[in-house]
């Protein structure tokens, strides 16, 4: 169990990081992020030497020009790295290694006290073949990669291992698992999981016998998405379905599929012309010559909509009691980018750009919608000054609400641990399936970012524990099997341990 309580912890810890960075907003903080840029910025534009120095560590041996040798760097008494290998015009290329000791807050941040790479190299990036070793304080294996590299990064056909265990074989593109088919993470039967089909079309969401059964999205390859309830592989509910430029084209109630909402238009040429411009989703023109396509609410725009103006230009996005009102974009008339974040009372009061976490949104909507943010944590937090830029270290996936992540989404970091499920303004909240990278899984309830209520580990061994949980201990009525499925223990259990 402390090897799980650990890993939830990274999972935590990443998430956390990702949800403090979500807040970010006072111009003392801005200012911050500023002078950090600019130092990077200024050590860029330092000569070579200068900037090798900075970031590889100074030359304590051999040639580290055009040769073989070795260079160092100490910050402080427990935390230096050394760079060693064959050096071109400057820069690691051939086989090298690189070890990485950390100091005991690193080591509560990223779990391991030692990192050693042994492999190939091109102008100080790992490219090629190589392995990546992570030791604890006793210098015990953590954790181990073994295959192929590009841009630092994993990327290609490799192997990890946990505790000595083969945990994942397969394909990985920028540090991430990398699958193109098949059920990708979590339940695929019975719980909350992602799948690709054959049509390539991707689907987050709860499944019930091997079914979409529940709230779930599915986006195709160009980008459309459709989010809301499903039954038995079908749109079951309330429905609403957007183009790949985040425009509402429907929202509604479905049955098996098929669209059940009470058709109001007038079929006048102004108007409600089509659709149901009261309750529901509906297309109106005005005698202006605008028009506007979307959700309607007790006879005003509500929900999501695109309104289009006489001039061609337009707004995408929310609206509330009949005003813009929320996150959306605007375009003039030739469908260039005008502005994009948020409004209140048809007035543009904030931008937000893709997203105001430190990161890159990828695809969609992260305002608000869908989309797909992979997030870059704070220097301060993580690895170090010099691995920061366009080091990622987790991935989300999922629904907006006012920047939050909310409703339903898919989380994974680097590592391989993965969540997909219910979330409420970032936090794990709801049912959902945790995956971690060394092979156990849970398939349950959470609260507050936490294991809570009832639920199944499921061990990397086969055995598992199905009951009560109170946030990341077992505690309540459960039951213990072994690897093979027999019950070995059914009873009490208060702080992880039965109460016998």
């Amino acid at each position: 169990m402390k090897t799980i309580k650990n890993t939830l912890t990274v999972l935590i810890i990443i998430f956390v990081t990702s949800m403090i960075n979500a807040q970010v907003g006072t111009e003392k903080e801005k200012s911050e992020d500023n002078n950090a840029k600019s130092s990077w910025d200024n050590i860029l534009s330092n000569s070579n030497d200068e900037y090798e120095s900075v970031v590889f560590g100074e030359c304590v041996s051999g040639n580290c020009e055009n040769g073989y040798g070795k260079r160092e760097k100490n910050i402080g008494t427990d935390y230096n790295e050394t760079f060693e290998g064959n050096y071109k015009n400057g820069q690691l290329n051939g086989q090298g290694t690189h070890i990485k000791f950390n100091d005991y807050l690193t080591i509560a941040v990223d779990g391991y006290a030692k990192m050693k790479y042994v492999g190939n190299w091109e102008d100080n990036q790992k490219d090629g073949q190589g392995v990546e070793t992570r030791y604890d304080e006793n210098n015990k294996v953590l954790y181990k990669y073994v295959g192929d590299w590009k841009n630092d990064k994993k990327n290609g056909i490799g192997k990890e291992y946990v505790n000595g265990a083969l945990v994942y074989d397969g394909k990985f593109k920028n540090g991430f698992h990398f699958k193109d088919s098949g059920c990708i993470t979590g339940d695929c039967k019975n719980g909350y999981g992602v799948f690709i089909y054959p049509n390539k079309n991707k689907y987050i969401g709860e499944y019930k016998d091997g079914l979409k059964n529940g709230f779930g999205i599915e986006v195709d390859p160009k980008g459309n998405y459709i989010y809301g309830n499903w039954k038995n592989n079908k749109e079951d509910g309330y429905v609403r379905i957007f183009n790949k430029n985040n425009e509402i084209i429907f929202a509604g109630e479905m049955i098996s599929g098929k669209p059940v909402q009470k058709i109001t238009a007038s079929g006048e040429e102004y108007g409600c012309t089509i659709g149901n411009c009261t309750d529901g989703f509906g297309h109106y023109y005005f005698e202006s010559g605008s028009k506007y396509i979307g959700e309607w609410k007790d006879g005003v725009q509500h929900g999501f909509g695109t309104t289009i103006w006489a001039d061609s230009s337009k707004y995408v996005g929310q609206y509330y009691e009949g005003e813009i009102d929320g996150y959306g974009t605007q375009y003039d008339a030739n469908g260039q980018l005008i502005r994009k974040g948020k409004y209140v009372g048809n007035s543009f009061i904030a931008g937000s750009g893709e997203s105001t976490e430190k990161g890159k949104c990828t695809f969609g909507n992260c305002g608000n919608g869908f989309g797909i943010l992979v997030v870059e944590l704070e220097s301060e937090w993580k690895r170090g000054y010099e691995e920061v830029k366009n080091d990622f270290d987790s991935k989300y996936e999922g629904i907006w609400v006012y920047e939050f992540k909310n409703e339903i989404g898919f989380l994974e970091d680097k590592h391989g641990n993965t969540y997909v499920g219910q979330f409420k303004k970032d936090e794990y909240e709801g049912q959902g399936v945790a995956t971690f990278a060394n092979g156990d899984k849970y398939n349950g309830s959470f609260e507050d970012g936490a294991i809570n209520g009832f639920g199944t580990m499921t061990y990397a061994d086969g055995s598992k524990y199905v009951g009560e949980w109170s946030y990341n201990d077992k505690e309540g009525k459960g039951k213990e099997y072994d690897k093979h499925g027999k019950l070995i223990y059914s009873g009490e259990y208060y702080n992880n341990e039965r109460d016998d």
